[in-house]
């Protein structure tokens, strides 16, 4: 469970610092790779709108969040709420608290520490800002 954690954790800093770097020489960074399929690519989330007018045509809702304080849209997922037993249930993740059964999760992007349900059973958690 632990390497799960460590290895989602890992995934997603890369990422953050590839999106991050830019090249000295004046030309465009180069693009973040494709995050691995696996339990938290579900947390990628789908593609969100970049400004409030969008958000709201698309039935978001645009607010801060994260560490950073930054607005954002957040979008509902369809089955939000709705039981799972594994990640192929839900659109998001499967979160899951203690031993308690899971529940997919309602909104896009997801901030905070929280546990989820993994192709194999596992309950690893993860913090994501």
């Amino acid at each position: 469970m632990l390497r799960t954690v460590r290895a989602a954790v890992t995934a997603l800093t890369l990422l953050l610092l590839a999106a991050c770097h830019a090249a000295g020489d004046g030309r465009a960074p180069a693009a973040a790779p494709a995050p691995a399929a696996g339990p938290m690519s579900a947390a990628a989330g789908p593609e969100r709108p970049q400004d409030a007018a969008a958000c709201t045509a698309a039935g978001g809702d645009w607010r801060r969040g994260g560490l950073a304080g930054l607005d954002q849209c957040f979008l509902a997922y369809p089955d939000g709420g709705t039981p799972c037993t594994g990640p192929a249930d839900c659109r998001g993740l499967c979160l899951v608290q203690g031993d308690g059964p899971g529940r997919c999760q309602t909104t896009y992007p997801l901030f905070g520490c929280v546990r989820f349900l993994d192709a194999e059973g596992n309950r690893p958690g993860v913090c994501i800002d």
